[in-house]
């Protein structure tokens, strides 16, 4: 299922019922199917975001043999850890984007100070998602821009640092050196 297909009408008003003027929120897990849970983030009346966690395995076309196999040569797995069968890939993207959902410059933040209001929305909805769905122990995403990385390292502070917010999380995966990859995280 394509992430634009997924989210139909009655998915965007779960997402985004009725956006409070000046209040950030963020809404409860829309379970649209299996492979595709999504998550709305609310900045102002006119910035909203929709957090994708995709069962891995779909993003490889239900192969998971070939999920793992490319999980395991883009990325370096700390302590002999695998990708978990239930581990999710995490994807975030304007509301209202068509085309360019994974486009970073087609959706830049009108004001650039509330870059650190969405990475704050970001890392309570990781936690928000964690809760919700117990049985998730993995989450995964992969940046698409050097800028993006950067903005990632810092929110990993938050969620795997020595006085991490809510949940703890650890760090077992970074991407392997020169290749590019996945960063990812496992509840303790």
């Amino acid at each position: 299922m394509e992430l634009l297909e997924a989210l139909t009408p009655d998915v965007t008003e779960v997402l985004f019922p009725r956006p409070l003027p000046g209040e950030a929120t963020i809404s409860q897990v829309a379970i649209v199917t299996d492979a595709v849970h999504f998550v709305g983030i609310t900045l102002s009346l006119d910035v909203r975001f929709v957090v994708a966690f995709l069962r891995a395995e779909d993003q490889a076309a239900g192969d998971a043999a070939f999920m793992a196999e490319m999980a395991s040569t883009w990325t370096t797995f700390q302590a002999g850890r695998q990708l978990d069968p239930g581990a999710r890939i995490i994807k975030f993207f304007r509301a209202e984007a068509t085309d360019d959902v994974f486009d970073p410059t087609r959706w830049a933040l009108p004001r650039p100070f509330t870059i650190w209001q969405l990475q704050e929305a970001l890392t309570q909805t990781l936690q928000l998602y964690t809760q919700a769905l117990p049985e998730v122990r993995q989450l995964f995403y992969m940046p698409q821009t050097e800028a993006l990385e950067r903005w990632y390292a810092r929110m990993e502070k938050r969620l795997c640092g020595p006085r991490p917010i809510g949940l703890a999380f650890q760090v077992i995966a970074k991407p392997a050196v020169g290749e590019g990859g996945f960063h990812g995280y496992e509840r303790v």
